[in-house]
């Protein structure tokens, strides 16, 4: 998909949202993913090392979204509502993230329901 001029747009076969960026744009280069930033904060995760290795090649700062924070907070607060299904298209990250007990979220709409 074509990329405007400080925006970016959504990947192949998402519907077609634009998000532009806000105009004071940050000097960063790199955005930062939740995933990224749970592995980076968690020594025994198995993404830890290499995640910051690669920290270590980046210009700083990093930049990343509300969304991702959000999520974030989320994932590494002390909730005490246990949440098992996610409604998301973002299948590839949340088939990886597991809730308390080590088990997997109930992901819907499923992968098989985008297929024409």
């Amino acid at each position: 998909m074509p990329v405007n001029s400080g925006g970016f747009t959504r990947r192949s076969g998402s519907p077609s949202v634009q998000f532009q960026m806000p105009e004071r744009q940050l000097a960063g280069n790199a955005l930062i993913d939740t995933g990224g930033i749970l592995a980076l904060l968690d020594r025994t995760d198995r993404w830890h090392r290499p995640c910051v290795a690669a920290l270590e090649q980046l210009h700083l700062p990093l930049i990343t979204s509300e969304a991702v924070l959000t999520e974030l907070f989320h994932l590494v607060g002390d909730n005490s509502h246990e949440v098992s299904l996610i409604l998301t298209i973002d299948h590839s990250d949340f088939e990886t993230y597991r809730s308390r007990g080590n088990r997997r979220f109930r992901i819907v709409p499923s992968r098989d329901s985008a297929r024409p």
